[in-house]
């Protein structure tokens, strides 16, 4: 039963039935009026951003470094 509710919450949340809880977050945020609340969403979403960049250009030179040696 867990499995099946597992894949339904996935195909649910893809096709935009369900929204995950992360809109939910964002939209919540964006409706806050308080200005601090703002900036720390920005400072968030700038972190999150620069680890994302980090960790595909790990991910793209460790690819990089198996063609070679699969190559040679």
């Amino acid at each position: 039963m867990f499995t099946v509710r597992r894949v339904w919450d996935f195909i649910a949340t893809h096709i935009g039935i369900r929204k995950s809880g992360l809109v939910n977050l964002q939209h919540d945020v964006r409706a806050c009026e308080y200005e601090d609340i703002h900036v720390m969403w920005e400072m968030l979403n700038r972190n999150n951003e620069s680890e994302f960049v980090h960790s595909l250009m790990k991910t793209k030179k460790r690819n990089y470094l198996l063609q070679v040696f699969q190559m040679g």
